[in-house]
């Protein structure tokens, strides 16, 4: 095709190919100005179809007038031998080819340029276009040539080939009920058959942005089906776990983007862009230096991000001190880690050591203030105690004469009704061997309700101290076992989830208890059903059964996490201190996958899918379809029916998590 002349184009160079057509720089002849032309290829020449679509494209950009909005300039005719389009030509490269020689360091790049592809989109939705293919290879970045920046309003990204958009007015061109589109970055809804809107688009916009700040899509297949699957699950690692100098904020908004149901998403790109202007604002860029930002970025990555990374991280550490200032501790420690995150190779310099001073002054003042609340509970523990003392008139006047060994502790009313205190199996009476009591977690509660924050204790003690104080006489009466020790066995007296309570030996007697050593904690899990990957704080464990098995705990935080390839996973985690007796856990499946391909005589056609008597879909998409019960399986009774054809029946079962695929043929009436 190079050299020839399609009207009054002359085709340059190939610059580019998809699976509809090729790309070619070309020469206007008439203007004296480059520009692009987009033929479609030879073999889908003769499909109308395909001309069609191609006229769609036209039709559809032709409507649009953006800056971030590849400009058309003509469309071949109908009658025309080979079907192209002329568009402005752009001399940068795609998104795709960028990010491939130079991945985003920072996501702030990524949220500029989604805060630009939402400002096309908003234009386009306003018009009625939904785009339907948002991916890097569809967003091209415009040079540096002056006239270029000057005539687009100085924007850099360009938003391109809307061949499969869908337009509100005219939706009536896929006509075969084919799954159009890029799968890795398709909408749940997309692929289930149902209605395709503006929303779709920004679903495909989150998970562009999810790769470009990660490296990696949210949902990855080892085939276009298995990542279909995965889509339609919606289980996916949450962005800020990949990419630690992702903002908390940034991070929402990305994750509400890729809900599975449209609703949850922003109901307008322009939300969506007005959320990551926000999460720009916390990074100190406004939205005023997004193109300036994007333009310098481009032109020099490794340059841009050494002043950016000195400019954030100073930002972070004033952002944290503001923070402590205001008593915002875990924020400011929030802000001070991700300041660290941007240069972590380098532990000794200075802002390093800056940020190190920082988060060891926070944690001097915690220690602090543990111990004040620890000395203050140990006052309100001696006051008790004298308080006892003065009620027990024979023993305060046996130890003020000396006499110890006549002075046997009598444990007053109001202290014997006190609660057991956890943790410990000293009989010393010594203040300073009296612990805090730490907050009761109680075994009743679900896994989930367990799982606390990271300020659990503190937060407990400042509690503990501003309400009324629980103790527990640690000491043994003369002739009798001390208040509060721990029962043994399975009594039904014992607490269940006692942690680290000593457990007496039949033989043991009224033994001190702090000499003998503090059992194992142990939890039972019950996973269901059968194959369960069990993790345990990163370990994996094994594929358990049905079957109890019983799991040593750790000290501390302890997290499981419970996996089967037919069902969402689940993670439990169990705060320090807390060991419940068991854990059960039951995964729910995930959904089926059908799909039902017609084949005719003559012309293509789309047939509905009923299952049990419930329209689900289309022929040509992939319909998920829940699965309930105790069975990985469902079976199905299908009917495929289409105007003008007999209907057919079919009956099959399908499993979770799998794809299901038949071959129907219809017969004309």
């Amino acid at each position: 095709m190079v050299g020839r002349t399609l009207g009054h184009y002359r085709l340059l160079e190939q610059v580019g190919q998809g699976g509809m057509a090729a790309v070619y720089r070309a020469r206007d002849l008439s203007l004296d100005r480059d520009c692009a032309v987009k033929v479609l290829h030879r073999h889908l020449q003769s499909e109308r179809e395909s001309r069609l679509r191609f006229q769609r494209e036209a039709q559809a950009v032709a409507r649009l007038r953006h800056p971030n909005i590849l400009e058309i300039y003509a469309y071949s005719v109908d009658e025309a031998d080979e079907s192209f389009l002329v568009t402005e030509y752009i001399d940068g490269p795609t998104l795709r080819a960028q990010i491939l020689a130079h991945p985003p360091r920072f996501p702030e790049i990524a949220a500029m340029v989604g805060c630009e592809v939402a400002r096309a989109l908003s234009v386009a939705h306003r018009q009625g276009v939904v785009h339907r293919d948002i991916k890097p290879e569809n967003i091209m970045i415009r040079g540096e040539r002056d006239s270029d920046l000057q005539a687009h309003g100085e924007a850099t990204i360009v938003l391109c080939d809307f061949g499969i958009a869908r337009i509100a007015d005219k939706d009536n061109v896929t006509t075969t009920g084919q799954l159009l589109g890029s799968p890795a970055y398709m909408a749940p809804e997309h692929i289930k058959g149902q209605r395709v809107d503006s929303r779709s688009d920004l679903f495909s916009l989150g998970t562009l942005l999810y790769e470009l700040i990660s490296g990696q899509l949210p949902f990855r297949g080892q085939n276009p089906h298995d990542t279909l699957v995965r889509i339609a699950s919606g289980e996916h690692q949450p962005v800020c776990d990949l990419a630690p100098l992702c903002s908390p904020t940034l991070g929402r908004v990305i994750e509400r983007a890729l809900s599975c149901d449209p609703a949850d998403r922003p109901p307008e790109a322009e939300l969506l862009r007005k959320d990551l202007l926000a999460a720009l604002a916390e990074s100190g860029i406004p939205e005023e230096e997004i193109r300036p930002q994007l333009r310098a970025y481009f032109r020099d990555p490794k340059a841009w991000d050494a002043a950016f990374a000195e400019r954030l991280c100073r930002r972070l550490i004033s952002q944290g001190k503001a923070e402590q200032r205001a008593g915002h501790t875990a924020l400011a420690l929030s802000l001070w880690s991700r300041a660290q995150q941007i240069d972590p190779v380098h532990p000794e310099s200075p802002t390093n050591q800056e940020i190190h001073v920082l988060i060891g002054s926070v944690s001097r003042q915690r220690r602090r203030h543990r111990f004040l609340r620890a000395g203050a509970a140990l006052a309100l523990v001696g006051g008790l105690l004298v308080l006892a003392a003065v009620r027990s008139g024979p023993w305060l006047r046996a130890m003020l004469r000396g006499d110890r060994a006549t002075a046997p502790l009598q444990a007053g009313p109001d202290l014997t009704a006190s609660t057991r205190v956890r943790g410990t199996g000293t009989s010393s009476l010594s203040t300073g061997a009296l612990p805090l009591q730490e907050p009761t977690a109680s075994a009743d509660l679900s896994p989930s309700e367990a799982s606390l924050d990271a300020g659990w204790m503190d937060a407990a003690a400042d509690a503990m101290l501003r309400s009324q104080p629980v103790l527990s006489l640690l000491g043994s009466p003369a002739g009798g076992d001390a208040v509060g020790t721990a029962e043994t066995g399975d009594s039904p007296a014992a607490p269940r989830g006692n942690v680290g309570s000593a457990a007496t030996s039949p033989s043991s007697g009224s033994r001190s208890r702090g000499s003998e050593p503090a059992p194992l904690r142990t939890v039972r899990l019950e996973p269901w059903p059968k194959a369960v990957r069990v993790t345990h704080n990163g370990r994996v464990l094994g594929v358990y059964g049905t079957d109890v098995r019983a799991v040593q705990l750790a000290g501390g935080r302890n997290e499981f996490l419970f996996e089967n390839p037919a069902c969402y996973s689940e993670r439990v985690t169990l705060p320090p201190g807390f060991s419940p007796p068991e854990v059960r856990v039951r995964l729910r499946w995930k959904p089926a996958l059908l799909l039902v391909r017609i084949s005719t005589t003559g012309e293509p056609l789309v047939a509905d899918v009923v299952v049990d008597g419930k329209l689900v879909g289309r022929s040509g998409q992939v319909v998920a379809l829940p699965i309930a019960g105790d069975e990985s399986s469902r079976s199905l009774d299908l009917q495929i029916s289409a105007p003008g054809h007999k209907s057919a029946t079919r009956s099959l079962t399908v499993r979770a998590n799998q794809l299901s695929q038949i071959d129907v043929q219809l017969s004309a009436l």
